[in-house]
């Protein structure tokens, strides 16, 4: 029991020298990670739709 009570102490010791980020970051980078994700769900939307034509127009002939 003592090796979890330690353990335990050590994992509150660890957190208080974590640096949070702020609201303002955190909403910010939020931000930034949806709008990096629509362009790339954008861009694999794009290729897969190059692909497919282009292997539509090969096996049509």
């Amino acid at each position: 029991m003592d090796t979890v009570k330690r353990f335990l102490w050590d994992v509150w010791g660890e957190m208080k020298k974590v640096s949070w980020p702020s609201r303002a970051e955190t909403i910010a980078l939020t931000i930034m990670v949806m709008f990096l994700l629509v362009l790339l769900t954008l861009y694999i939307g794009f290729v897969d739709f190059i692909f497919q034509t282009t292997i539509g127009i090969l096996l049509n002939r």
